[in-house]
């Protein structure tokens, strides 16, 4: 028997092996890099959805609730924010853009969650007349400086993309929109006529 050809033969295998366990290996890592990449981005969506609901359930808090009808009641009647009712509701509006533009929350489920009431409290804020005929948002931002409402503002193209629009809602809309939102029409000591 010749010694020197089985070493050559049992090298060989021994090579094979090597590189079959090589590949394994590679294949291993791989599928578990695969794994460990689809269990963070599953955390991430769950944390999403996580952070919509406590939104979703902040702005269906009875204290949002008092501030919505106020707001809409100031808005509609074109009456100025005494107190904060209108920029506590763009406030939690701006909160819920910046985790939209942040990618923390997905921009479908924002849209399909506070479409309505994020482009229309904006919408109606832009066409609010404040003292020397400037909008309420950007009399605001003459106050607060630029960036206030700076992440809602961005976040509305994008909600108007998604609802398929290209412009914001008209003063009919706006209109119809805040008497739906403050049905009684009496909020902050106001009376809708």
């Amino acid at each position: 028997m010749d010694w020197s050809a089985v070493a050559v033969i049992a090298s060989a295998v021994s090579a094979v092996a090597a590189a079959i366990g090589v590949c394994i290996a590679g294949y291993q890592i791989s599928k578990s890099s695969r794994i460990a990449q689809q269990t963070q981005e599953n955390a991430k969506r769950t944390q999403g959805i996580d952070v919509l609901l406590r939104l979703k359930d902040e702005w269906d808090s009875e204290g949002m609730q008092q501030k919505k009808v106020s707001a809409a009641s100031l808005l509609l009647r074109n009456l100025p924010d005494r107190g904060t009712d209108v920029a506590d509701v763009l406030d939690f509006f701006e909160t819920v853009a910046v985790f939209l533009n942040r990618n923390v929350i997905d921009p479908y489920l924002v849209w399909h969650t506070f479409y309505w009431w994020m482009v229309n409290f904006y919408a109606a804020a832009r066409a609010l007349t404040a003292v020397g005929g400037r909008d309420y948002i950007a009399d605001r931002r003459d106050q607060e400086g630029e960036k206030q409402w700076k992440d809602l503002e961005d976040s509305i193209r994008l909600l108007l993309n998604f609802e398929g629009r290209k412009n914001l809602p008209s003063a009919e809309e706006i209109i119809r929109f805040l008497r739906d939102e403050a049905p009684d029409g009496i909020a902050s000591g106001y009376v809708i006529k």
